[in-house]
C-alpha cells in the first residue's frame, strides 16, 4: 500500500544511485518507529536503488571502487526479497523481513563479524543472540529470519546445527468481560465506538479495522481483508450484526457532520487533523493507541486483541459450536480457540470445591 516515486525522484536516482540508498538505509534505521507506508516505500526504493548501484559499479568496475558498504550489502540479500516477493508475500512482510536482516547484519558489522551469506556462520549467529537489544521472543525471530534467509542463499541451515535452547515465550494476554466494555463504551467518542463494535462484536482484528473502506460495505456485509499471503490477504465477506449496524448508522451520521476536505481516500475510520482535513490513519498501530487510551480512561488494561478475545470468549458461552467460531473468527484450525477463550475463575472454583469434596470421602 506504500507510494512509488514520481519521475523527478526517480531521475535524480538515477544520477544518483548510491547516494540515495545509503540515505534510505540510514534514515530507515534511524527511524525505526516509521509508518507502514513509509516502510514499505522505503523497500521499493532500496530495491531500485541497488539495482541502479549493480549497473553503477558494472560499469565503473574499471575504477575498483566498491560503493558503500550499506547499500552492498543489501544489494547481496536482494535476490531473498525477490524470491519472497515471487511467493506472494505481502508488503508488510516483505518490509518486515528486509528491516530485521539490515538490523541483523548492521550489528556483525559492528562487532567486525562476517555479513555476506556464504560466510556468516554459527559465530555470526551467536553474536546476534548475545548482542541484539531486544526480547528473546524477537531475537528468536530475529535469528530466524536471517537463519532462512542464508539457507535460501546457500542452503546452509545453522540453527538447526546449533539446536539452541529457547527460553518459553512469556505472553500476556488481556482479556475483559463484559462489564469492562461496556465501561469502555459508555465513555468512547464515536470513532472509538465504532472501533470497540468492529472488534468485540465481529471479532476484527487492528489490521482489519485500519484497512477497511465504506465501499466494503454492501448488503449487511463487510469484506474483510484478514491474514493471509498477496497484497489483500484472505478475503472473506461477513455479515454485519445488527448491533454494528445500528453503531455504523450513528457513526456515519456523525462522521457526514465533519466540516474540512475528505483525503481519507474511502477509509471507514478517520480523524481530523489540525486544519481540519479529514483523514485515514497511516498505519494500524492508530487503531491500537484508540483502544488503548479509551481503556485507560476507563481504568481497564485493553488492547485490539482483546476486544478479538472478548468475541471469541462470548460466542463460547453461547454454546456456539467450535467449528461455527473458527469460521467466524477467520482462523485455520479450532486449536487456536483456547488461547481466546477467557478461562472462567468462577467455573474453576467451582470444580476445585467438587474434586476437594471427593478427596474427603476417600
Amino acid at each position: 500500500m506504500g507510494w512509488t516515486p514520481d519521475k523527478s525522484m526517480q531521475s535524480r536516482a538515477r544520477s544518483e544511485a548510491v547516494p540515495l540508498g545509503e540515505a534510505l538505509l540510514n534514515l530507515y534505521l534511524a527511524e525505526t518507529y516509521l509508518t507502514y507506508a513509509m516502510r514499505v516505500f522505503y523497500v521499493k526504493v532500496m530495491i531500485f536503488s541497488t539495482s541502479l548501484y549493480r549497473c553503477h559499479t558494472h560499469t565503473h568496475s574499471h575504477t575498483g571502487k566498491t560503493g558503500k558498504a550499506t547499500v552492498d550489502r543489501m544489494t547481496t540479500y536482494e535476490d531473498y526479497y525477490e524470491h519472497l516477493r515471487k511467493r506472494n508475500r505481502k508488503p508488510r512482510t516483505l518490509s518486515n523481513y528486509m528491516f530485521v536482516i539490515e538490523r541483523c547484519t548492521k550489528l556483525l558489522e559492528e562487532y567486525g563479524m562476517e555479513t555476506e551469506p556464504d560466510r556468516i556462520g554459527e559465530k555470526e549467529f551467536w553474536c546476534l543472540i548475545s548482542n541484539l537489544e531486544v526480547k528473546e521472543q524477537s531475537v528468536r525471530a530475529y535469528v530466524q529470519i536471517l537463519n532462512g534467509c542464508i539457507k535460501y542463499l546457500t542452503k546452509k541451515d545453522y540453527l538447526e546445527d546449533m539446536d539452541i535452547l529457547w527460553n518459553r515465550p512469556v505472553i500476556e494476554r488481556l482479556f475483559i468481560d463484559t462489564d469492562e466494555f461496556n465501561a469502555m463504551y459508555r465513555i468512547a467518542d464515536p470513532k472509538e465506538r465504532m472501533i470497540l463494535m468492529l472488534g468485540a462484536a465481529m471479532g476484527l482484528r487492528r489490521a482489519e479495522i485500519w484497512d477497511a473502506n465504506l465501499n466494503d460495505i454492501k448488503d449487511n456485509k463487510l469484506t474483510i481483508r484478514g491474514k493471509g499471503h498477496g497484497r489483500n490477504g484472505l478475503v472473506v465477506k461477513m455479515e454485519i450484526p445488527l448491533i454494528v449496524r445500528e453503531e455504523l448508522a450513528h457513526y456515519m451520521k456523525w462522521r457526514t457532520s465533519l466540516k474540512g476536505n475528505d483525503l481519507s481516500d474511502g477509509r471507514l475510520i478517520i480523524y481530523q487533523d489540525n486544519k481540519l482535513n479529514i483523514r485515514a490513519y497511516k498505519h494500524e498501530a492508530s487503531i491500537w493507541k484508540a483502544v488503548i487510551r479509551v481503556a485507560e480512561r476507563a481504568e481497564i488494561k485493553a488492547t485490539t486483541h482483546s476486544l478479538r478475545r472478548l468475541f471469541c470468549t462470548e460466542l463460547d458461552r453461547n454454546k456456539c459450536s467450535h467449528m461455527v467460531m473458527k469460521n467466524l473468527m477467520r482462523h485455520s484450525s479450532v486449536e487456536l480457540l483456547s488461547i481466546y477463550i477467557s478461562p472462567n475463575e468462577k467455573e474453576n472454583v467451582s470444580e476445585l470445591e467438587k474434586m476437594s469434596r471427593q478427596l474427603v470421602k476417600i
